[in-house]
């Protein structure tokens, strides 16, 4: 899994539009796990980390949200 770059995100959810980028956080990382620092509509709106069965978040992102913000993010990387 490459995750060296932004990547931007485009995405409709409960009936809004996001829009904003994944950065990649290896600093926040303790091992190879995935990590993204999300901004969305121009907004730093934390971390997600990818664990074994689910991405969770360092904020009080909606669960469903950070779900989205994952797959997309695995999708395009797995495009890559």
């Amino acid at each position: 899994m490459n995750t060296t770059e932004s990547i931007k995100l485009n995405f409709d959810y409960q009936n809004r539009h996001y829009y904003g980028e994944a950065v990649p956080a290896y600093a926040k990382q303790s091992n190879e796990t995935p990590a993204f620092d999300i901004y969305l509509d121009n907004e730093y709106n934390g971390t997600i980390v990818k664990t074994k069965d689910k991405w969770t978040s360092d904020n009080h992102f909606d669960s469903g949200l950070i779900a989205v913000i994952g797959a997309i993010i695995i999708t395009l990387l797995m495009s890559m």
